[in-house]
């Protein structure tokens, strides 16, 4: 059985969270690592999932 994937907007928020250099969030941004970690494997992969969904949305027009 395939995994459902979270909302984009919640997965560029995480890595928007675990980015930050805010302090007293170490252990937010643990609990965020290991769920990113669980459903991508990886960092790179869920930015490659924000992109990639990104790249869906754009509409292009023929002049």
């Amino acid at each position: 059985m395939m995994k459902q994937l979270p909302p984009p907007i919640l997965v560029k928020t995480w890595l928007y969270v675990i980015a930050s250099n805010e302090e007293g969030i170490d252990y937010q941004k643990f609990k965020l690592r290991q769920a990113i970690k669980e459903i991508f494997s990886s960092t790179e992969l869920a930015q490659l999932y924000i992109e990639q969904l990104a790249d869906d949305d754009i509409e292009i027009y023929f002049v």
